[in-house]
This record gives C-alpha cells, structure tokens and sequence, in this order.
C-alpha cells in the first residue's frame, strides 16, 4: 500500500544526491512561494518601518525645540521713556498699555558724621550696634531683628569703615571728602525703604560716640536722606514701593524706576517669532506626511509602490494624522480651537488613503493673533505637544507600535534565516516528490541505500522546525515497507507494498 502524500500542499521539489536544495520543476510546486521570497519580504518591512521610525524621529525632534520656544514665548515691554523706568513681562503678562508716573524714587536712609583730618585719624576703639527699623520724625521702631554688633579693633576712620563693610551687617560705609578736604564716614543701610531705616550705639572708647545716632538723640552724626518707598503711579492709580526694581504691578508685569517723569510701556508679543514657529511646525509636518505617502503609496512616475502600503501601523498613522490636522484642541479660555482659525489649513491628498499636508495662511494667522494673542501661542503650543504624543504611541521604544513590530520582524527573519524551511505544516519537496514517485512506482522498484541515507539526513534537520510533518510521511512510507521476507533487490529498498 502505497503512503497517502497530498502533492497539492508542497513546496517546490528539490533532487535529492545530484542537487538536494537545487528545485526542479512539477505541478505542485508552482503555487508555493520559497521562504527565501518569505524573508525579503520581511526585510523589506523592516527597511521601510526603520525609515518610518527615521520620520517621525525627525519630525518629534522638531515639535520638541519648538514647544521649548512656545514655552518661553512671552510678550516684550517697551518703554518710550527708560530713563523713568522700564519694564519686563513673564509668561503670564497679556499685551496691553500702561502709563507710567513716578512721583519719586525709594531711598536709603543714610547719616553722615563730622569731618576729620585724614583717613588714618586714630579715633578710638570698642563696637557699634546697628538695629533696623523704621524711623519717622524722632520716632524709631525696630523690626524686631537681633542687632548688629560690629567689633571695632582698629579705630582709625579707614579701619572703622572696614570692619563695617566686612560685619555682614545691614549697612555700608564709605569715606567722602568735602571741599575743606576733610574726611565724613558716611552709613547707609543696604536696602532702600521706609522700614529700612537704622539707628546706631556705641560702646568702647568715648570717641566711637560720635557715630551713634537715634532719631531723638542724634548726636554729631546728620541724618542726610531718609529711608523712603518710591511713589508712582500706573493708569493714575497711587501706589509705593521699598525699592525701585522688580515692581510687579499686575498681569505677569514688573517694572524698574530709573528716575521722576513719566513714560508709555507697551507690552506685545512679536508676530514675527509667532508666524516663523508656526512655518517650521508646518514644515516639519509636511515632510513626515511626504515620507509616509512615499512608503504606503504608488509613484506615479515610476509606478513603484512603497513599502508599507498594506501595513496597518503606516495606513493608521497617516489617518491619525489627518484626523488630527482637521480635529480641536482644548485650549483653556480662548475660543481659538483649530489650526484653520490661526491659518494653518489642511490641503486633502490628492488619493484617498493618503497623508495631507498642512499651509500657512499668514493673513489668518495675523487676524487671529491681532485679536487672541496669547490664545494664538496657547493653540500652537497645544498642538505641538499632541502632535509629539501621537508620534511618541507609534515611535517609543518602551511601547510603540513601531518599535515592537520591528522586533518581531527581525525575530521572524532571524528564525527563518537560521531554520530556510518551507511553511510549516508542508514537507520539503525533495523529500515528498521522493516518496510520491516512489508511490507511483511500480513492485519492484525503491530507493537506492544512498538516496535512503540522504533523505534521512535531510529529514532529521527538517524535522527540529516540523517535525510531525516528517514523521508522519516517513511512518507512512516505512510501514509500506515489504516485511523481512519480502523481496529487496541490489541496493534498493520497495517503498510499494
């Protein structure tokens, strides 16, 4: 009885002795496909899947620096008069106009002692005590800090001026010279202020007295300027402050007096930074949809079609994509919700299937921004960022799809490079086309010792990647076999009952 091996699921037949891998032709074998035509088509995707990870790597890169600028997009304040103050905005500050009066600048207060002959004047030693308060007419009210004791070692006026400035206490002290060349140590507290105010006590030596001063008891030492807030105004609205920079007057803004007058501080974003950070986002999303259309698509030109045009991640990501293009966007309290309202429009492709592209409409874009500056910024912004997230589900190498299914493919092209086997479940046409002619062989026929041995080589490597395939036809052949009595001529052995 002859074994039962349906010719209709083989592979190409191959010789066995005179060519074991080399294909001969039959029937059967025409509808097969070699796992060597299995496996360029596995390096084709892989090719093609890198160059899409390749693109959207690029276009990510992209998004990132310009969600970095949007981040620090703010408006710019300019000042038409910056010897009265100037301005600077934050992230928050909304465009707008201020006019700025200032009445007059915050002050240190600031004592002066009497003169003396030279710097070198031995005047004496001991300490000074420095509290910081408040002082208003012959009042003072201290702050409630620990005062400040400063040793006074060398009492020379250069030395007493040193040990003041080296103290870390909340004065500083300078030597000036008056017309009669004579020599002032003059205190000032380090902070402009109303409550920066200070009074000064000795102890020592009695001529280190002649630089205490309270304002009650004010001794030789002249109270010249009085700690002071500066006094201003913003749209004719009074207001004071202890110091003269870093004024935040509202809305993100801050401003730096500089002296008394008045002056205009206007505060815009540039539409010029807006409209070329929106070009390169449009740019950058142009060139991904042309890289995609060439990988899932058919050039007219050369009728060549991508790589990928049945894959289901590119034919996905390109949807996405468009989806996303012509979809919203949250974009907090502004009305400005898609990118055709700032004038970013999406031009449909030209086949269905395909990726769109996106054009920037400069006079949209200025509308918009003229009217929602910040809601301008804010939706860019938004759609930078959502663009980047879908790209990050395709092209993370944690948990893209991308990533993943390369994975897989180089797996599978490693499997099949290493095992060269026909589909599983099929057996090799060298081993199957043997035994069928063999079953159509009439009694007496069979296979050589040599062909035998061959086979059974072959058959044992086959059998580590399908090995019930080949048990299952050799069983079948040997049980076929004639018994131990049966006839076996020359070196062959009857595969026909």
């Amino acid at each position: 009885m002859a074994s039962l091996i349906d010719p209709n699921i083989l592979l190409p037949t191959y010789t066995l002795l005179s060519g074991l891998f080399s294909p001969v032709s039959n029937t059967a074998s025409t509808a097969q496909t070699p796992s060597t035509s299995i496996a360029a088509r596995t390096q084709v995707s892989i090719s093609s899947l890198g160059q899409l990870l390749s693109a959207l790597d690029s276009f990510q890169s992209t998004l990132q620096s310009l969600y970095s600028t949007w981040q620090s997009m703010q408006p710019v304040a300019n000042s038409s008069n910056s010897s009265v103050a100037t301005a600077y905005s934050s992230s928050a500050t909304t465009n707008g106009n201020y006019t700025i009066s200032v009445n007059s600048l915050a002050q240190s207060q600031t004592l002066q002692s009497n003169g003396y002959a030279s710097t070198g004047s031995v005047i004496g030693s001991g300490s000074l005590t420095v509290q910081t308060g408040t002082v208003s007419g012959t009042t003072f009210t201290s702050d409630g800090s620990t005062p400040a004791t400063i040793s006074i070692a060398n009492g020379t006026l250069a030395g007493i001026a040193n040990a003041i400035n080296t103290s870390g206490s909340s004065i500083n002290a300078t030597i000036v010279s008056d017309a009669s060349n004579l020599y002032h140590l003059v205190l000032a507290s380090n902070s402009p202020g109303s409550s920066k105010g200070f009074t000064v006590a000795s102890s020592g030596d009695a001529a280190l007295a002649n630089f205490a001063w309270t304002p009650a008891s004010p001794g030789s030492m002249t109270l010249t300027q009085q700690g002071s807030n500066a006094s201003f105004s913003v749209n004719s609205v009074a207001s004071s402050y202890a110091g003269n920079t870093g004024i935040g007057i509202g809305n993100g803004l801050y401003l730096n007096l500089a002296g008394t007058g008045s002056t205009q501080i206007s505060v815009a974003t540039s539409l010029g930074s807006v409209s070329d950070s929106a070009q390169q986002f449009v740019s950058a999303f142009n060139a991904l949809q042309t890289s995609i259309n060439a990988l899932i698509g058919t050039n007219i030109q050369t009728g060549v079609t991508g790589g990928l045009r049945s894959d289901p991640i590119a034919n996905r990501l390109v949807g996405d994509l468009n989806h996303m293009a012509l979809g919203s966007f949250s974009n907090g309290s502004s009305s400005l919700t898609s990118l055709l309202q700032i004038g970013i429009d999406f031009q449909f492709p030209q086949s269905y299937g395909l990726g769109g592209t996106l054009t920037l409409n400069s006079g949209g874009l200025q509308l918009a921004f003229g009217s929602d500056t910040n809601g301008t910024v804010g939706l860019i912004r938004t759609a930078a960022q959502s663009f980047y997230n879908l790209s990050n589900s395709y092209s993370n190498f944690g948990t893209g799809s991308i990533p993943l299914t390369l994975t897989a493919l180089n797996k599978q092209l490693a499997t099949e490079n290493v095992l060269n086997r026909p589909a599983q479940g099929t057996l090799p046409g060298s081993i199957a086309s043997l035994l069928i002619s063999q079953a159509s062989t009439a009694k007496g026929g069979g296979l050589t010792a040599q062909q035998l041995y061959a086979m059974m080589q072959y058959a044992s490597i086959y059998a580590l990647s399908s090995p019930y395939s080949v048990q299952s036809a050799l069983i079948g052949n040997i049980a076929s076999l004639p018994s131990a009595s049966g006839s076996r001529s020359g070196n062959t052995v009857n595969a026909v009952a």
